[in-house]
């Protein structure tokens, strides 16, 4: 943009009025005939004489003038330079911003342009003035230039556009015109727009695109992989859940094939049990009866009775190592002391101690100790040490049983001199079907779940167990741990046994059976005694014999075909009025809820066949 010269207001006066009067009086003349002619003719009077003081007021007035004049063209002069410092303020700015800067015409021809503008275009500042810009403008973007002069057409507000220009070199460089019309001026609109090169954000647009493209590309591979996954997953989900089914259906096979193992082996057990125990109870009245008279019956009957218990022993503990396992072991507990669980250990194991040849030691508490637990099972928990202490001793070997308080447990130790364990048994000794590959082992026989039991029994009771040997032939300590409680307040000293009364005033004592060998041998047994004994092998004739001879016990089977063991409890309580009357049922049977269903028939006491003499000694006593 080109500025006109500057404009000088006003005349400049020079000189001095003072020193030259002539000059003065013909100014002063040369101004007052000015004045005439310009006020015109005069009508004509008496001409007015021009005095010399006229004359000073005339030139008076017209240094006043001069004066004024004076200071009115100095103030232009400032006025002047003031505009001419913003022009050059204003062309500098313009020239130099880094921001292209042009002037058009409504038509689009440039006006002005400064120098960035210039370098956009990439041609000379002169030559571009009265160009028409569209020209610059690529041809494929010519179209869009035109509708940005169409848009700024009767607006006031700015008009903001992208196209591409063409530099000089034939580069193409893309920018943005930014448009604000000027108000209409006698010139025409003037169009002012600020050109800015948008190459960087065209290139970041680009590859934001471009790294979008790419991100969606990815997106899509990626999801194409986990539809992939999708349908691997929804195949491994059908498996998963047609493996589960099977899993279900095997687990319902294996929980019925469960519930047939317990139902086999409970049966199974009722099964062995009674020819079993009619095998005890006769060896046992072999042996009672042949006792002090015949040596070589008496040997026979001390081996029947020996292994028949032995045949127990491994039912016993077969039948209950699968209930601890399940976890259906309930335990009746009582205050007791340590001593009498000992004792009650220790007497169906003196013949196989005696048989053996074992010197049996035993070392009670030098105190009393309690614990509250079941007497059967830690009767057991003892009796399956022994037992195990027996079978791996050799004839002649000692055993010890002991029992002492360590804080506030009672430790159970028993301890032989027997076939030892090899340190690498001692941490599964007490797992069960655990044996170690011995001679005296496989000699002594076994099934390897006696001490499985033993530590299933002791962890119920809140206790714990350990082994520990020297080594093999060294022999081996088996230990068993049990929470003591504190002395009952008042201790119940169980009755001596006592024999049965004379024959003439003898108990009556009923044994009832479905299996005749069980019956009659147990009769033999309790006849033995020293009780009178009326069996029969029917329930329904055992009631009507109650009903006429008020029997003071009742030996009575559970598992009988005509009337089982419950039915003829409640009857003999409720029609034979024998409210007295001690019924002690004895099944081959053992399982929890066929003693609750005892209690529930009226039923005193259970026992497991074969039974254990002394404690059906103790249950028969009468006072």
């Amino acid at each position: 943009m080109t500025l006109g010269p500057s404009r000088t207001y006003g005349a400049n006066l020079e000189g001095n009025p003072m020193t030259d009067m002539k000059s003065l009086r013909s100014r002063a003349e040369a101004v007052l005939r000015d004045q005439l002619e310009a006020r015109g003719p005069e009508p004509e009077t008496e001409p007015i004489p021009v005095t010399r003081e006229r004359l000073r007021q005339l030139l008076h007035e017209v240094e006043v003038q001069r004066l004024e004049l004076e200071i009115q063209n100095q103030e232009l002069r400032l006025v002047q330079a003031e505009l001419e410092a913003s022009r050059d303020r204003y062309a500098d700015l313009f020239d130099r911003s880094p921001l292209g800067y042009v002037v058009l015409s409504e038509e689009g021809v440039i006006r002005e342009i400064n120098l960035a503008g210039a370098r956009l275009l990439g041609r000379d500042r002169r030559w571009l003035v009265d160009f028409p810009l569209i020209h610059c403008v690529v041809a494929e973007d010519r179209g869009i230039f035109l509708a940005h002069l169409r848009h700024c057409r009767g607006r006031e507000e700015a008009v903001v556009t992208e196209l591409r220009l063409e530099t000089g070199g034939g580069k193409v460089l893309p920018v943005e015109l930014y448009t604000v019309p000027t108000a209409v001026a006698p010139a025409g609109r003037w169009l002012r727009t600020a050109m800015t090169d948008i190459t960087r954000r065209k290139q970041a647009e680009e590859e934001s695109l471009a790294a979008r493209r790419d991100l969606e590309r990815r997106v899509e591979e990626r999801t194409a992989e986990l539809q992939v996954i999708n349908e691997a997953l929804k195949s491994e989900v059908a498996e998963r859940e047609h493996l589960e089914q099977v899993l279900r259906r095997r687990m319902e096979e294996l929980a019925e094939a469960d519930r047939y193992k317990d139902e086999f082996l409970a049966t199974l057990a009722h099964e062995l049990r009674n020819p079993l125990a009619a095998i005890v109870n006769a060896g046992r009245a072999l042996r009672r009866q042949t006792e002090g008279r015949d040596a070589s019956l008496g040997a026979i009957a001390r081996i029947i009775e020996n292994q028949s218990l032995h045949l127990k022993t491994l039912l016993d503990d077969l039948w209950d190592v699968a209930r601890a396992a399940r976890g259906k072991i309930e335990l009746c507990r009582r205050t007791v002391e340590v001593e009498e669980i000992l004792t009650q250990a220790l007497e169906p194991h003196g013949p196989l101690m005696e048989h053996k040849g074992h010197r049996l030691e035993f070392y009670p508490p030098p105190e009393p100790i309690y614990v509250e637990v079941d007497v059967t099972r830690c009767v057991q928990i003892v009796g399956n040490l022994l037992h195990n202490a027996a079978k791996f001793t050799a004839p002649g070997g000692r055993i010890e049983l002991s029992a002492r308080r360590e804080g506030r447990e009672v430790a159970i130790r028993v301890r032989d001199n027997g076939a030892g364990i090899p340190a690498s048994l001692l941490e599964r000794v007490f797992e069960p079907f655990t044996q170690a590959d011995r001679s005296a082992t496989r000699a002594s026989g076994g099934l390897g779940i006696g001490l499985a039991l033993v530590r299933r029994l002791a962890e119920l009771h809140g206790g714990r167990v350990a082994a520990a040997s020297p080594g093999l032939g060294q022999g081996s300590e088996f230990t068993v741990w049990l929470p003591v409680v504190e002395a009952p307040a008042a201790r119940q000293v169980p009755a001596p046994l006592v024999e049965g009364r004379g024959a003439g005033d003898r108990r009556l004592v009923l044994i009832v059976d479905d299996n005749a060998d069980c019956a009659d041998s147990l009769g033999q047994l309790v006849t033995l005694f020293g009780y009178q004994v009326q069996v029969f092998h029917h329930g329904r004739e055992a009631l009507e014999f109650a009903r006429q001879h008020r029997p003071d016990a009742v030996l009575l089977d559970l598992g009988m075909p005509d009337l089982d063991g419950y039915e003829l409890a409640r009857r003999l309580r409720a029609e034979c009025g024998l409210a007295d009357t001690r019924l002690v049922a004895v099944s081959g049977y053992g399982a929890e809820e066929e003693r609750r269903r005892c209690r529930a028939a009226g039923i005193d006491y259970h026992l497991t066949k074969p039974v254990d003499v002394e404690a059906l000694q103790r249950l028969l006593q009468f006072r």
